[in-house]
């Protein structure tokens, strides 16, 4: 049992209601969001082609600086059908838990002349994170209580523009995480499971009657790349294909544990001490195919292809620098995934456009037995829209708006306790994003 309950320490990777599958954030262009990401890889519509094609910087001159923002707003609800622990009690005090969580996601980027057929610029984005926060008492507690990972990419890159026809990108990427992560321990359940019913009851450990708690804290950099290429057959059509290397992150930190009095006992082993730990993780690796087809002068056609190394992500592990406390790894039986997008963009006048798009997102999560409260995942739809408004020669706003539908999903398991799980979240999401583009 404490094997299992330090496996389940190492999940602050795995975090509810991130906008794309898994944990991914796709919210890295304003411009992009107003179409859903469709034909990001085939230069996009700016230098945040710097993240989904660095070959696309080829398409813009000048030194050009973008900043922007996305209010993110999720509203999240987990309603329990029989969930109960060993003893067939009910598993916590609520049947049901709502969250309505507020993230700000910002970007930046600069692009510049280099020499020639190069151009040079920077990324800075956030490719990961999130986070949840529920009750103490909640039916999950045991899995999640705190939850929240962020992250930080800088991703320089430089582009060579072959010919007219012909355009290659690369890129490296320094990236930052940030995990937090707290969950109840149910030292009752460990007493049962351990010494049986008649001592524990006598000590008042009965199964959630004598709850501790844990947090896992660390940090950590690494670095990967991203590469691509873009191709012109006509001038009115650009093809692009890219890459992004999974990151294999090595976390240091702490855990601190929390122990009520009468389960003092626990800690003779020299196991639920606070100590200090090193965790591994991947983020995934993926690839991407977008076109964009100037159908005529004023509209655009925009689609979108990418897949993700999802499977690479399944086995997170972590040491413990407390000897009594063994390594530990956690399995999420991950899947790899598509996400499809299509949109199109209608040029009003010459200062001002319109755009709209659907992108169609795969969970990893394969069904309700693997499926945790870490990441309650399961496949959604984005409808999007944005507007363009370039009032100067030098100066563009962009304001784009989508909603995120998502499928119901279902938990049917047991934890790590014994505790039966099943129950069903619901949830969606709203994003407001806008953008500040500026050339000189």
């Amino acid at each position: 049992m404490t094997r299992n309950l330090g496996a389940c320490l190492i999940s602050a990777f795995c975090i509810s209601n991130s906008q794309a599958a898994g944990f991914a954030v796709l919210e890295q262009t304003v411009r992009g969001l107003g179409v859903a990401y469709a034909g990001a890889t085939a230069g996009g519509e700016d230098i945040s082609t710097i993240f989904y094609n660095p070959a696309g910087l080829s398409e813009y001159t000048g030194t050009e600086i973008i900043s922007g923002g996305h209010l993110v707003l999720s509203n999240t609800r987990f309603d329990a059908t029989g969930s109960s622990d060993i003893l067939n009690r009910p598993l916590g005090a609520n049947e049901s838990v709502t969250l309505n969580e507020q993230t700000l996601i910002p970007n930046l980027y600069f692009a510049t002349d280099l020499m020639g057929p190069f151009r040079l610029g920077m990324g800075v984005t956030v490719p990961f994170g999130l986070g949840t926060r529920f009750s103490a008492d909640w039916q999950g507690r045991y899995e999640a209580i705190d939850s929240e990972l962020q992250s930080l990419d800088i991703n320089p890159v430089i582009s060579y523009k072959v010919n007219d026809k012909f355009s290659l990108g690369f890129g490296v990427s320094a990236q930052y995480v940030d995990v937090e992560l707290s969950r109840a321990i149910d030292f009752g359940t460990l007493c049962f499971a351990q010494f049986g019913a008649a001592p524990c009851s006598g000590l008042s450990l009965a199964p959630q009657g004598a709850d501790g708690k844990v947090e896992l804290t660390g940090n950590g950099w690494n670095w990967g790349y991203n590469a691509g290429l873009l191709f012109k057959p006509l001038e009115n059509l650009r093809i692009g294909l890219a890459y992004r290397s999974e990151i294999h992150h090595k976390i240091s930190g702490k855990a601190e544990f929390q122990v009520p009095a009468n389960a003092e006992i626990f800690k003779a082993s020299g196991a639920f001490k606070d100590t200090s730990i090193t965790a591994e993780s991947y983020v995934p690796a993926n690839f991407s195919f977008g076109i964009s087809f100037r159908a005529n002068p004023r509209l655009t056609l925009l689609f979108d292809l990418t897949w993700t190394e999802w499977k690479r992500v399944n086995k997170l592990s972590v040491q413990y620098d407390n000897p009594s406390q063994p390594p530990t790894s956690l399995t999420f039986a991950f899947k790899n995934t598509t996400r499809a997008s299509v949109g199109w963009i209608y040029d009003i006048n010459q200062t001002l456009s319109i755009r709209s798009g659907f992108t169609f997102d795969e969970s990893p999560v394969k069904d309700s037995r693997t499926r945790t409260f870490q990441v309650p995942d399961s496949d959604r739809y984005w409808l999007a829209t944005g507007l363009n408004y370039h009032p100067y020669s030098n100066v563009t706003f962009n304001f784009s708006y989508a909603h995120i539908f998502l499928n119901d999903a279902a938990i049917d398991r047991e934890d790590v306790y014994g505790h039966s799980i099943q129950g069903r979240f619901e949830s969606q999401i709203d994003l407001f994003s806008a953008e500040l583009r500026f050339s000189f």
